[in-house]
């Protein structure tokens, strides 16, 4: 009983997951059209941007989608190795203006390139529903590696931290704000592949 139904949690929950992608998929898509349009008006280069970052969009969307499938059949568990947490932030931040960074090198075990991943999707959130500077720290603590990133917004609701998880969820008036809505998604799923906790605070 306890395997039936956690297999029809996780089938309930792919099926809100495509249900979700399908949607967030045609907004880019019908912009595309109205870029096309513009295409044959007085101002094609104007036409042409929109398009480019429509497309952008659209990779974003469905490499994160990827990502999220490959992460479901264990994707972490089996490219292990040890690295220098604090060696992946400087190239991580460097990506963005705003971002600062310190702490201590310490070494940890698991995937580099997808807690390179998870580093990018938490400054990036910081820097786009917050305000820079950004700062990411390292430290270490009992034996343990903590990864902090905080800016200098006002922070996450209680009410909306609760739902940010979820796939496609965004904060109240945040919708109209670009993004793929996977983000912190994404950064809850590779933290959980390296059995590691993960909390927001305001």
């Amino acid at each position: 009983n306890y395997l039936a139904t956690r297999i029809d949690a996780l089938v309930q929950s792919q099926q809100l997951l495509l249900a979700n992608a399908s949607h967030e998929l045609r907004t880019p898509l019908a912009r595309i059209r109205v870029g096309l349009d513009l295409l044959d008006s007085s101002d094609p280069s104007k036409g042409k941007n929109e398009i480019r970052k429509d497309i952008n969009e659209l990779n974003a969307i469905i490499d994160e989608l990827i990502l999220m499938a490959r992460l479901a059949t264990g994707l972490g568990e089996e490219q292990r190795e040890p690295f220098d947490l604090l060696g992946l932030v400087p190239e991580e931040c460097s990506r963005y203006p705003g971002c600062e960074f310190g702490g201590e090198a310490i070494e940890v075990l698991g995937d580099r390139r997808l807690v390179q991943h998870l580093i990018r999707n938490l400054v990036d959130n910081a820097l786009t529903h917050g305000e820079a500077p950004v700062n990411v720290t390292v430290e270490q603590n009992e034996g343990s590696a903590t990864l902090k990133v905080s800016d200098g917004g006002n922070g996450i609701s209680p009410d909306d931290a609760k739902g940010l998880l979820e796939p496609f969820r965004r904060g109240k008036d945040l919708q109209n704000i670009p993004g793929s809505g996977l983000g912190l998604t994404l950064v809850k799923k590779i933290a959980d592949a390296h059995k590691a906790s993960f909390s927001m605070g305001g």
